[in-house]
């Protein structure tokens, strides 16, 4: 490349014929395909397929971040007065497919009911509408459980790993060898080892379907027998998807931020949960939690937050932490509700609290104008029910 040239700091606009001949080839060769790519926009952000979304939304964030880090390198330059017109050029360059991306993204929302329901509560935008919609599988979703366990927000899961996961497994084991159920030669391998999985998963809170789904598969998907190994590895996995968990955390940080609009639903009812929970834990409420903390972690150190669960509290943090996984929980039970009438047009099965419990309390979800009919099914099943 000609050193007379210096790299630019603004995109150029190739559709003009004047600009395109006043670059260096090698300048438009490398920007050519990120220009077709916006007139093809249109067409590629309609035919995105799930796994195509996820991969997209991970894009997202990762160029973000690279922006970020340009961008904080050329003040610091600025500020110091060195040159930093390529590093200034290079995070334009990821400012631009950073906003490509999202286009795309915004314009697969767009094509969807459930899409453009979730782009009109306050706070969730293009990007994280379009990650929950291709995370989550209303097929394999019946129940709104089946979407927190996957977003790790079931708290009776616990994430063994390699370690305790072991000893969880050999306990079974001896247990089953003591009542003269273990392994025998001859016997029939993967009956025994799936009830190895039965009795191991209550230990953890672990869902005994996936776990034998993950044992019987290795990681290019090809079936295998079950072996100690492989229960093993099944049990210390992750119980949860890292990335959709991510996903939800952010969606909960969006309604902390825009919690004073008047228009943030899930904003106010973490607003409201908040001073509920606060309430709550200055009246002790939360004194058994504070002394199981105490007990299973390690407090060598005498702090602040040790000093608060000594008295029956709980962290300010904490609290907070629970405010906000209230108000996304809630708005994951909506979404599941719209994308299931969306899907089979019938209403969710009414939650357990109501349907077996017996409770009343029902939180209906908002702007329920983007699924005509959702409405009056629920409140038919709902007289029907109370006929029953």
């Amino acid at each position: 490349m000609s050193d007379e040239r210096r790299p630019f700091e603004e995109p150029p606009d190739l559709d003009d014929p004047a600009v395109r001949a006043s670059l260096d080839p090698e300048w438009v060769a490398m920007l050519l395909p990120l220009d077709k790519l916006k007139r093809d926009l249109k067409e590629a952000g309609i035919a995105l397929q799930p796994r195509e979304v996820r991969y997209l939304v991970d894009y997202y964030y990762a160029m973000q971040h690279l922006r970020a880090t340009a961008c904080n390198q050329v003040r610091a330059l600025e500020a110091s007065g060195e040159p930093c017109t390529l590093i200034k050029w290079l995070a334009g360059q990821d400012m631009r497919q950073e906003h490509q991306v999202k286009t795309m993204l915004d314009i697969w929302t767009d094509g969807q009911p459930v899409g453009r329901w979730l782009k009109s509560q306050r706070g969730v935008g293009p990007v994280i509408s379009a990650g929950l919609m291709a995370y989550i599988d209303i097929e394999r979703a019946s129940t709104v459980g089946d979407i927190w366990r996957h977003a790790g927000l079931d708290p009776t899961q616990r994430w063994l790993g390699k370690k305790d996961g072991a000893v969880v497994l050999a306990r079974v084991i001896g247990e089953m060898e003591r009542e003269g159920h273990g392994k025998k030669r001859g016997q029939d391998g993967d009956a025994y080892w799936k009830e190895v999985v039965r009795r191991a998963c209550p230990h953890a809170g672990l869902n005994p379907a996936t776990v034998l789904r993950f044992a019987e598969t290795d990681k290019d998907g090809k079936q295998r027998k079950l072996s100690r190994e492989n229960v093993a590895a099944a049990l210390a996995r992750r119980p949860y998807h890292d990335g959709f968990k991510t996903l939800c955390w952010k969606a909960g940080d969006c309604f902390v931020k825009f919690h004073n609009w008047p228009d943030c639903f899930y904003g106010k009812v973490y607003e409201q949960r908040k001073e509920l929970e606060m309430e709550r834990n200055a009246a002790g409420r939360f004194a058994e939690t504070a002394q199981r903390t105490l007990a299973e972690k390690d407090w060598s150190r005498d702090t602040a937050t040790k000093r608060v669960y000594e008295e029956g509290r709980l962290p300010d943090g904490r609290i907070d932490l629970r405010a906000r996984r209230y108000a996304v929980k809630l708005f994951l039970s909506h979404l599941h509700e719209v994308m299931f009438w969306e899907r089979f047009k019938t209403p969710t099965p009414a939650p357990y609290v109501i349907g077996i419990l017996g409770h009343i309390d029902y939180i209906p979800p908002p702007n329920e104008h983007f699924f005509p009919g959702l409405r009056e099914a629920r409140e038919h099943r709902r007289r029907g029910d109370q006929a029953a």
